[in-house]
This record gives C-alpha cells, structure tokens and sequence, in this order.
C-alpha cells in the first residue's frame, strides 16, 4: 500500500529569518546546521520498493530467500541418495509426508525455470532411450519367436522321422520273428510247383528289355499322333511317309498282339493253379482250359 508523507515547509530550499540577529533556518532542518538536526530519525522505506525487493529475492536462485521451487520425488538411487534438500524445516516435514515410499523415492526440488527446462530435457532422453529398449526387447522376442518355431518344427520332424525308423524295425523284426516261426514248415509239393511259378513269372516280368519294341512303337505313335495335330489341314503326306507310318501301325499291331497273347498265357497259368489248389483242398474240382493259339 502507498503511504502518506507529510509535506516540509522548506522543500524550495530557501531559508527564513525570525528577525534581527535570530538564528537562521537550515536547508534541510533549523538550528542545526545545513544538513539537519543531529540523531535525526531515518525515513521508513516505501512498501512499494519493499515488494519489488522481496520479488527479486525470491526469482533469485543464489539468495537464500528464494521461493521459486517445485518438490518432486525422485527415484532413489546412488546419485541422488546423500543429496541435501535446503526447505524450511516446516515445508520439508509436509514434503517428507507427501512421500508416497521413502524407501524407494527421495525429496528434491527444483529451482527456477531452468531447472524445469533441464528436467524435462531429462524425461524426454529417458522416453527415448525406453523406446529404444523396448524395439530392442520386441525384436528379441520376434527372434526368440522365430527361433522356438523353428526349433519345433524340427523337432516334430525329428520325432516323426525316429517314430517311422521305430516302426520299421518293428515290422522287421515279426517279419523275421515270423519266417522263423514258419521255417519248420515243409512246403507240399503243389505248394512248391506255385512258389517256382510264381518266380519264373517275376523273372519274366522283370527281364531285360522285355517290353521296349513295343514301348518304342507306342511312343513313336504319340510322336505321330501330336505331329499331326499341329500340321495344317491344307499338308499333304508323300508315299514315303506314310509307308513308315503303316509300317508303325503294322509293329504297334504286332507288339499289343505279343502282349495280349502273353496276359493270355499268364491268365491261364493262373487259373491252372487256383484249379491245383481247389483240386488239393478238395473244394472244387479241378477244371483247366485248353491253350489258345
């Protein structure tokens, strides 16, 4: 608040005479001199100024009167565990039971706003340096992922791969437990005839070239036969060519005769055993047909 002062009668600075060989009124005061009444009373200070001082004082982060401070709880850690926090003794009691674990977080302050600006540079180097870590923790665990995936699937390949080999051996064995169980067996003699059939059949079937003239014939008929869907209808075959073309026929005729012929045979010889086997049981008896040429 503005205060009143009380006006001088000598503000202009001239002095007054009480009269002949009176004394004379001073500039600043009278009887005493020019510069006053000696023990004269100082001049209260103007709130005003007294205001804007304690203003001062208290944005000044060197004065021990400073107020511009903000308490946050930090986490509590080597750096900041003997660190010293200067509050009155009454706000640093509130301070302390604002603490919401004074086992894991410390009372500290911050002061003017470089302090705030410092902090919060702060706080964005630790968000970034979190999101670092949590990309580097999700690419780890994508790898992790992967790895599991494949670890699995070769393990499952593994398995089954070892469960097939267990299972051949498996079946070797009773095959071999079998044929031992059976080796004591003599095999009769219409038995014996169809085992030495049944053998000269495979070593027919499975000789040499046994089929290759006819298999080239057939082939050679394919070949024929996609040639002469791309020729165009205007094209027109000479003699030569269709001598060679009868003369395939002719041997692709003759190859399916020889094989139908021989299915024949092997039919008959079939049925030739089945007949010796009903015949032997005594089921059936026994009927063999007569060979055609």
């Amino acid at each position: 608040m503005l205060s009143k002062s009380t006006p001088s009668s000598n503000l202009s600075g001239a002095s007054t005479s009480t009269g002949t060989g009176g004394a004379k009124t001073g500039l600043l005061g009278s009887g005493g001199g020019l510069f006053g009444k000696k023990n004269q009373p100082a001049k209260p200070q103007n709130p005003i100024i007294n205001r804007i001082n304690a203003l001062k004082q208290a944005y000044d982060t060197s004065s021990s009167q400073c107020k511009f401070i903000a308490i946050v709880y930090d986490a509590a850690g080597p750096s900041n565990k003997n660190s010293k926090v200067n509050l009155e003794p009454d706000i640093k009691q509130i301070a302390d039971a604002c603490n919401p674990d004074p086992k894991l977080y410390v009372t500290s302050i911050i002061v003017g706003y470089e302090g705030i600006t410092s902090r919060v540079n702060v706080q964005k180097e630790m968000i970034s340096k979190m999101q670092e870590k949590l990309q580097s923790m999700k690419n780890k665990i994508q790898e992790l992922n992967d790895d599991f995936k494949s670890l699995l699937s070769n393990r499952i390949q593994s398995i089954t791969e070892k469960n097939n080999e267990i299972q051949q051996m498996l079946m070797s064995v009773l095959e071999n437990t079998e044929v031992k169980a059976l080796s004591g067996f003599q095999l009769s003699r219409e038995e014996q005839e169809l085992l030495d059939e049944l053998q000269k059949m495979q070593e027919e079937v499975n000789k040499p070239n046994q089929y290759i003239a006819a298999l080239n014939t057939l082939s050679l008929k394919a070949k024929l036969v996609r040639d002469s869907l791309i020729v165009p209808p205007s094209y027109n075959l000479d003699a030569s060519t269709i001598q060679k073309a009868e003369t395939v026929l002719k041997a692709n005729n003759t190859g399916l005769e020889s094989i139908s012929k021989y299915i024949k045979t092997v039919d008959r010889q079939l049925k030739f055993m089945e007949a010796a086997m009903a015949e032997r049981d005594g089921t059936a008896p026994a009927v063999v047909e007569s060979e055609e040429e």
